[in-house]
């Protein structure tokens, strides 16, 4: 063997003995503490006052509008009445966005087929989209269920709607994320 293959072999041999006994190559090397924190997550919540009827003119001044007690108040043709909550969205998160919706899925009873009924947040029967820029001041949604007993037409003609009732306890206002 040459005297340079024989150099190399003893070097090569001396790399392998040096790395398996833990040996070091003298490599230079640094680091650097971080401490990122924490991150937190928002909330998405709702608070609901408690509503009340009201017979209302058919108009959209409620200034005239007279409070009534469902349980006693009895419908004829012409007549609107409404009942309004109102519900304060509380979102909380940088990026959160939310939709407000009133909805009555499960209208039953007799009067269900001689009314109209309408369900709306903030006068619209679309929903409210929200941001937590949006629920920052605690501001309240009116939610509104109207129900309406045309005066003219076939829903009332002749005794059609007398003596009923219509349940409106499936009443639901829902918030939930879009995004």
């Amino acid at each position: 063997m040459s005297r340079t293959t024989t150099s190399l072999v003893a070097v090569g041999a001396g790399v392998i003995l040096l790395s398996a006994a833990g040996g070091s190559f003298a490599q230079w090397s640094d680091s650097a503490p971080y401490t990122p924190g924490s991150i937190s997550s928002g909330k998405l919540a709702m608070q609901a006052d408690g509503g009340s009827w009201y017979l209302t003119k058919g108009t959209s001044d409620t200034n005239d509008d007279v409070s009534i007690n469902p349980s006693t108040f009895k419908m004829v043709p012409g007549d609107e009445v409404e009942y309004r909550a109102t519900v304060r969205p509380n979102l909380v998160g940088d990026t959160l966005k939310a939709k407000l919706t009133a909805t009555l899925p499960g209208v039953s009873g007799t009067l269900a087929e001689h009314v109209l009924i309408t369900t709306r947040i903030d006068g619209s029967s679309d929903p409210v989209t929200l941001t937590s820029q949006d629920t920052a001041s605690n501001k309240g949604y009116a939610a509104r269920v109207t129900v309406t007993m045309p005066y003219e037409g076939t829903k009332t003609e002749g005794k059609a709607g007398q003596e009923k009732s219509v349940d409106l306890s499936t009443l639901t206002v829902s918030l939930v994320q879009t995004r």
